[in-house]
Formats: C-alpha cells, sequence, structure tokens
C-alpha cells in the first residue's frame, strides 16, 4: 500500500508538472458594458474535465480516484492551476481563496513527498549496506542497531509519503472547488448580474451585488432631476421620510369593500 501510494503520489506530480500554466488577463472592471461582456464570453467556462486513477493490488483493482483535472474556457484555454483563474475572477474572490489553499496543499505534498522518498532510500541504503558491511559470501555480520537505525528511518518515510497524498488530495478538492465557483465569480468581478439566460449591467466594483440579486434601476422623478419617486427632496433613500397630516375630517383610516 505504501508503495502504490507513492507510485499515486509520482504520478499526480508528473500531471502537474506537463500542465503549463495559463497567462489570463486582468478582469476588465471599469469598462463599459460592452467591453466587460465580451470579456466574460471570451473567457466564461464550457466544461470540466476530470481524470481517473485507478490503482491495482495482488488481488485486482483495488481504488478508483477521479478528480477534476482541467476547466476549459471559451477562448480555448485548458486551465489546469486554479491560481490562473484569479486575475479573472479577482484577487477577494471565493474562487481566489480557493485557489491558494489548492496551492499551498500542494506545495506541501510535495515537500513531504520528496522528503519522505529521500528518507526511504536513505533507510533502505543503510539496511543493506550493514548487511555487506561485516561480512562477505554467505555469512554476515549485521549491526543490529544500525539496521534498526535504517528501519526506522524507511518507515518515517513511508509515513511522510501517506501523508503527502493527503495533502495532494485536499489540493485535488480545492482544485475542483475553484472550478465550480469559476462563473459566478468571474460575473460578479465584471459587474454582470442574472443567471445564465439573462444578464444584466449591475456595474463593476468591489461591492456587487449577488447575481441573484440585481440591483433595480429607479429612474429620477419627473421634473426633479435626481430625486427617486416616493422620497421627499434631500431626504437619502432608507432614511425615515415624514408622512404628511390627514386631510381635515378623517379620523383615521376608512375600510374598503
Amino acid at each position: 500500500m505504501k508503495i502504490r501510494a507513492g507510485f499515486s503520489l509520482i504520478g499526480a506530480m508528473a500531471l502537474s508538472g506537463c500542465m503549463a500554466h495559463v497567462a489570463l488577463p486582468e478582469a476588465p472592471t471599469s469598462a463599459p458594458y460592452p467591453v466587460r461582456v465580451q470579456a466574460y464570453n471570451a473567457h466564461r467556462p464550457l466544461s470540466m474535465q476530470y481524470t481517473t486513477t485507478v490503482s491495482y493490488g495482488r488481488y485486482g483493482v483495488t481504488g478508483v480516484n477521479t478528480s477534476a483535472t482541467g476547466l476549459v474556457l471559451a477562448n480555448g484555454a485548458n486551465v489546469f492551476h486554479p491560481e490562473d483563474l484569479i486575475p479573472m475572477a479577482g484577487q477577494s474572490s471565493p474562487l481566489a481563496a480557493a485557489a491558494r489553499e489548492s496551492q499551498s496543499a500542494n506545495q506541501t505534498a510535495d515537500i513531504l513527498f520528496w522528503s519522505g522518498l529521500g528518507a526511504s532510500l536513505l533507510g533502505m541504503g543503510l539496511m543493506v549496506g550493514n548487511l555487506f558491511s561485516n561480512g562477505s559470501g554467505s555469512s554476515f555480520g549485521i549491526n543490529w542497531p544500525l539496521f534498526g537505525v535504517g528501519a526506522g528511518v524507511g518507515v518515517a518515510g513511508s509515513i511522510t509519503i501517506l501523508v503527502g497524498s493527503g495533502f495532494r488530495g485536499a489540493a485535488g478538492r480545492h482544485r475542483e472547488t475553484s472550478y465550480q465557483l469559476y462563473d459566478q465569480n468571474l460575473r460578479q468581478n465584471l459587474g454582470l448580474c442574472g443567471d445564465g439566460t439573462q444578464i444584466g449591467d449591475c456595474g463593476a466594483g468591489p461591492a456587487t451585488p449577488s447575481m441573484t440579486q440585481p440591483i433595480p434601476y429607479v429612474a429620477p422623478g419627473a421634473g426633479q432631476p435626481g430625486v427617486q419617486p416616493g422620497v421627499q427632496p434631500g431626504v437619502q433613500p432608507g432614511q425615515p421620510q415624514q408622512l404628511p397630516p390627514p386631510p381635515p375630517g378623517d379620523q383615521g383610516v376608512r375600510g374598503t369593500t
């Protein structure tokens, strides 16, 4: 099992190394509405790609793992590293947080893997070298304390590799989360509200509303530029307003039938 975990980490590292980074431009958050719509149409996600890894043991298949390993954009780019999506999704977006978690977990997995692999090789070298250091032919003089040290170092290296595989799995989960958040965060960063079939202009900026709650447009009152209907001049929207007194003779609110 330890060897399979090591080979799984090697495969994941090879896959990560083969995937080049994609340089996406910064989102035009302050550009006019048509430019922002054009940027969304060019960089919107089309599909998510998955890779399935099958582990084999003595008695056949021992495990199947499927993880998201790519996000295809409308301009043809295939993004593997989720941190490459941050320029379009926004530096403070939920995607950016998930992408940084994925990147950090991958870096930790790399450190643990190479450290564990080095310790395993060192332990194996101490054990094998000790067998041949004090004898020749079929008789061996074993230095048991040194042999035990080598075995302990090798076991510690194997455990470190297993811990690294856990961080690699966490990196994959954060990567998939980043892919899933990209479309929504891209629209919010560009100030585009609405669902997939209806997109409106919410205005760009850090305080854009959620896509499901676009800002309603209220036209200024007739003959009073800059005053919203139902709001008294000089009173800010959302503040309490003073209602006019009821007409003379009215003692209350009359019911209607």
